[in-house]
C-alpha cells in the first residue's frame, strides 16, 4: 500500500492518471511542433535596399511562446518525479503483460530520462534568436552567418527534442503505446500531419534561400577590392511576416502536392538533399492519402451493396404480400431514413465488440440521465440502474407515425432521445401534450411489481411522432426481471414512492376520495331534512299553543308547501341513496402492492 502525505499527495491526487497527464504532454509537443518553423523566419533580407536583418517582433513573440511551452514542460518533470519517485507503478502491455521493474532499472530509466527532459528545456532557440538582434550597433557579418547556422541548429534541437518525447518509449509497454498512437494518428490526423510538414519545408527553404543569398555577398565582396561585409546590415527592420509566412507556406504546399518536380538545384549537396526529402515526404503522404480514400471507398461501397440488396429483398417481400401502395412508400421510408442516420451499422453491433465493462459504462452514459427522470427509479442504486441502462434498446419512429395507440396493450417504456411525440385521446383537444427530448411514457414499473398482474395494462392514451423520432425501449420483462434483483424496496419510503407515482393508485384515491365526498353529501342533506321538518313542526306547534286563529284558506296553503318541500327533500334524498350503491359497485379495486422477493443472502465470511 503506497501512502502519499503533505503536499505531494495534493499534488498527485489532482493528477487523473498518467495516461491522461501523457496526452496532454503529446499535445503541447505536437504545438511545439507548429512554433518552431517560426524561428526560421526571424531572419529578413530588405529587396529594396539588399541587405539582412532580423525581425525583432517576431522574435520576441516566438521566444515567449516557446518559452511558455518550456515552462510547462518543466511543471512535466516535476509530475514525472512524483509519480516515477514518489508512486512508482507497474507497466502493463496491451497483451495484458505486466512489467515489474527492480530498483536498479527503475534507477537507470529515470536517470536517462531526467537528462533527456532537462535537456530538453534548455533555451537553445530562444538565446540564439535573441543574441541574433542584440547587439545591432556593432553587427558583423560573420557573426551574422553563424547566428543563422545557430539559430537553424537551435530549431532543429527544439524539432530533435519533440521527436525524442513521440518516439522514445520507456519500456516494452510503452512501445507498444507509441506505436498504437502513431498509427491512430496516422490515420485521423493526416491533413494536421501534411499541413504542419508543408510549413516546416516552407520555413526551411525560405532559411536556405537567405543563406545562399548570403553566401553569395561574401564570395561577391571576397572578389571585390575594398568591399566592406557591414553595409549589407540594415538599419530599419522589415516586419512583413504575415506575406512570408503564406508564401513560404504556399511552396512549401506547392512542392510537396508536386512531388518536388518544379525543383530546379545546383550542384550544391544541401540543395540536392533537400528536395529529395521533399520528393520523399511527398510520396509518402500521397500514398497514405490514397490508402485512406480506397479503404473509406470500400467501406462505403461495401454498405451500399448491402443496403441494395436488403432493399431487393424487402421490394420482393412487399409485392408478395400485396402490401398497398401507402404501406410500402412509409416502409421504403423509414428504411431510407434508418440507412441515413446508422449508414448501414447498427449501435448494437459497435457495442458487441466491446468488453462488458465499456459496454456498461457506455450505454450509463447514454442512458442514465433518462432513468433518473423517472421518480420511481431514483430509488434505485447504482447497480440496478446500470442493469436497466443494458437492457434499453434504441428504436427509430418515421414522422406521423404510431407508437402506442389508445386501447392498445402496453408492453414497453419509452424514453425519447431526440425529436417529438404528440399524447392525446379520443376525448378533445384539452388533453393533448408534447413530449420532447428527455421526456417519457409507458410506466409499467408498478405494474410489473403487480403480483396479482395477470394481462398488460391497456394504454389510455395514443403517441403519435410528430418529426422523426428515436427512442430507448424497455421492455416488461426487463422491468420484472430487474426488480428480482432489488431487495432494498421493502422500505415504507421506497414503497410510499411507488404508490404516490403510481397512476393505479392515484386513480383508485380519487374514486375512494369522490364516494366520501358522496357520502358527506348525502348526510349533509339528511341532516338538513331532519332540520328543516323539525323547524316546521315546531312553528306549527307554537301558532297553535299561543291561540292564533288562522282562517281556513291560509292553513291549507301552508300544510301543502311544506308537504311538497318535504316530498322534493326526500326525492333527493332518495336518489343520491340509490346512485351511491351504484358508485359504489364501479368503484376499482384496491391495488396491490408491490411484490418484492426477499433475496436471502449468506452472511459475508471474514478470512
Amino acid at each position: 500500500m503506497l501512502y502519499v502525505k503533505g503536499n505531494f499527495k495534493k499534488v498527485y491526487m489532482k493528477m487523473k492518471t498518467l495516461e491522461n497527464w501523457r496526452k496532454t504532454v503529446l499535445f503541447v509537443c505536437v504545438a511545439a511542433l507548429a512554433i518552431d518553423p517560426l524561428f526560421f523566419f526571424i531572419p529578413v533580407i530588405d529587396p529594396h535596399r539588399s541587405c539582412l536583418t532580423f525581425d525583432k517582433k517576431l522574435g520576441v513573440a516566438v521566444c515567449v511562446l516557446r518559452t511558455s511551452i518550456d515552462t510547462f514542460y518543466v511543471f512535466h518533470i516535476i509530475f514525472y518525479l512524483i509519480s516515477g519517485l514518489i508512486a512508482p507503478r507497474s507497466q502493463v502491455s496491451l497483451r495484458g503483460e505486466i512489467f515489474v521493474h527492480s530498483k536498479a532499472t527503475r534507477k537507470r530509466r529515470f536517470l536517462f530520462y531526467f537528462i533527456v527532459d532537462v535537456l530538453s528545456v534548455l533555451p537553445i532557440p530562444q538565446v540564439c534568436s535573441l543574441t541574433s538582434f542584440s547587439m545591432t550597433s556593432t553587427f558583423d557579418c560573420d557573426m551574422s552567418h553563424k547566428r543563422m547556422k545557430n539559430l537553424a541548429g537551435g530549431s532543429s534541437h527544439s524539432h530533435f527534442k519533440e521527436a525524442t518525447l513521440l518516439c522514445l518509449p520507456g519500456d516494452k509497454a510503452d512501445a507498444e503505446m507509441v506505436a498504437l498512437s502513431l498509427v491512430v494518428s496516422l490515420k485521423e490526423e493526416n491533413s494536421s500531419l501534411r499541413l504542419l510538414e508543408k510549413g516546416v519545408f516552407g520555413a526551411f527553404w525560405y532559411l536556405g534561400a537567405i543563406e545562399k543569398k548570403h553566401i553569395c555577398w561574401r564570395e561577391a565582396c571576397a572578389k571585390t577590392p575594398g568591399c566592406n561585409l557591414t553595409n549589407v546590415y540594415c538599419t530599419r527592420e522589415s516586419t512583413d511576416f504575415p506575406r512570408k509566412f503564406f508564401y513560404c507556406f504556399w511552396w512549401g504546399l506547392r512542392n510537396l502536392s508536386a512531388l518536388g518536380q518544379n525543383l530546379e538545384t545546383s550542384n550544391s549537396v544541401g540543395e540536392i538533399f533537400f528536395a529529395i526529402i521533399i520528393c520523399v515526404s511527398g510520396l509518402l503522404l500521397f500514398a497514405v492519402l490514397i490508402g485512406n480514400v480506397q479503404k473509406y471507398l470500400q467501406s462505403t461501397t461495401i454498405r451500399v451493396d448491402e443496403m441494395e440488396e436488403t432493399k431487393r429483398d424487402t421490394e420482393k417481400w412487399m409485392s408478395n404480400r400485396k402490401l398497398p401502395e401507402d404501406l410500402k412508400k412509409r416502409i421504403r421510408r423509414y428504411k431510407i431514413k434508418k440507412w441515413r442516420e446508422t449508414r448501414g451499422t447498427e449501435e448494437d453491433a459497435h457495442l458487441r465488440s466491446l468488453p462488458k465493462s465499456l459496454i456498461i459504462e457506455t450505454k450509463r452514459h447514454l442512458y442514465l440521465d433518462f432513468l433518473k427522470r423517472v421518480p420511481e427509479f431514483q430509488a434505485f442504486d447504482d447497480q440496478l440502474l446500470d442493469e436497466l441502462c443494458a437492457r434499453l434498446k434504441t428504436v427509430i419512429y418515421t414522422e406521423n407515425s404510431y407508437i402506442v395507440r389508445e386501447g392498445d396493450s402496453l408492453e414497453e417504456m419509452f424514453f425519447v432521445v431526440r425529436g417529438n411525440l404528440m399524447s392525446f385521446t379520443t376525448y378533445g383537444e384539452r388533453n393533448r401534450f408534447l413530449l420532447r427530448t428527455g421526456d417519457y411514457c409507458g410506466d409499467l414499473l408498478t405494474w410489473a411489481l403487480d403480483p396479482h398482474a395477470s394481462h398488460f395494462p391497456v394504454s389510455s392514451r395514443t403517441i403519435q411522432a410528430l418529426t422523426e423520432v428515436e427512442v430507448s425501449v424497455l421492455s416488461v420483462d426487463d422491468l420484472k426481471f430487474v426488480s428480482t434483483l432489488y431487495s432494498r424496496l421493502h422500505s415504507k419510503e421506497v414503497q410510499h414512492i411507488f404508490r404516490y407515482h403510481s397512476v393505479q393508485w392515484r386513480t383508485w384515491a380519487a374514486c375512494i376520495i369522490q364516494v366520501a365526498w358522496e357520502r358527506h353529501c348525502r348526510r349533509k342533506l339528511s341532516k338538513a331534512l331532519r332540520e328543516e321538518e323539525g323547524r316546521l313542526q315546531n312553528s306549527l306547534q307554537n301558532d297553535d299553543s299561543g291561540g292564533n286563529k288562522l282562517n281556513l284558506s291560509a292553513a291549507i296553503y301552508a300544510l301543502r308547501f311544506a308537504s311538497h318541500a318535504l316530498k322534493n327533500l326526500r326525492a333527493n334524498a332518495a336518489e343520491r341513496n340509490s346512485r351511491f350503491p351504484h358508485m359504489l359497485s364501479l368503484l376499482p379495486q384496491k391495488p396491490a402492492d408491490p411484490e418484492f422477493p426477499i433475496l436471502w443472502m449468506k452472511p459475508n465470511c471474514v478470512y
